[in-house]
């Protein structure tokens, strides 16, 4: 099976706006006190960087992703490690920087997030997917109630159907949630999928070939504002070098 090497430092970031100054923050993979990650911030203009938090086994360690924004004071991440063994949904407080727990992924509910964020759709909840763990430990779709920290697994990728996510869910503007998977489907090139947040269900719109149009997609999708999704591949089309 082809490896995938994840970036060990991944500086992704949330705009938080603070009266008139832009603030951005973001998530370290390493680094921190316990040297298992940590959340900074630093001003729109690059000044004034601080380390805010260090994330630690039981919060969670090694996040692969960008924070969300969930309210006025309260960001949400996953990291790929710690908590029950295969990564955590942790909440930032941003009126005391205190981190806690949410979820910790044991395996039969996910687990090992890569890239994977979090995202707060129109009807606000929060959906994401982990990339191993699960039934077949191909990873998992899953929602979360922000109201109340409650999780809810919602799909399990079976190989078929679409295995190992690296990247996130996007919301259409038809309400339709969207993402890949690097491998699976009928050609084991990976999957562009749907999941309707209103009849819980999941369906396969595409599977990559490779030769033409690519495979191993690798990221997330993007709708432009023609309303079409675009996407890349890491590998395959017409020079094997992705689409």
């Amino acid at each position: 099976m082809k490896k995938v090497n994840a970036t060990l430092i991944l500086i992704l970031i949330v705009k938080i706006l603070f009266a008139q100054t832009p603030q951005l923050w973001g998530l370290a993979s390493l680094g921190g006190s316990n040297n298992k990650g940590l959340i900074f911030k630093i001003n729109g203009d690059g000044t004034d960087f601080s380390a805010i938090d260090s994330l630690n086994y039981y919060v969670g360690s090694s996040p692969r992703g960008s924070l969300t924004m969930v309210s006025g004071n309260k960001l949400l991440g996953l990291t790929s490690n710690g908590g029950g063994g295969a990564g955590t949904i942790f909440s930032f407080d941003l009126s005391n920087n205190s981190c806690t727990p949410v979820f910790s992924f044991t395996g039969l509910y996910g687990g090992n997030s890569y890239g994977n964020n979090l995202l707060l759709a129109s009807n606000g909840m929060l959906y994401g997917m982990t990339t191993n763990g699960g039934l077949n430990n191909f990873g998992v779709v899953f929602k979360v109630d922000p109201t109340n920290n409650s999780f809810t697994k919602l799909h399990d990728f079976n190989g078929l159907n679409g295995k190992q996510p690296y990247g996130s869910l996007i919301e259409a503007n038809n309400g339709n949630l969207y993402g890949m998977t690097f491998w699976g489907g009928a050609n084991s090139n990976g999957v562009i999928f749907k999941y309707d947040t209103t009849n819980f269900t999941y369906s396969v719109i595409y599977n990559l070939m490779g030769n033409n149009d690519g495979k191993f997609p690798y990221g997330s999708l993007l709708q432009g504002i023609n309303g079409k999704l675009y996407g890349l591949t890491s590998s395959g089309g017409i020079n094997g070098t992705g689409t």
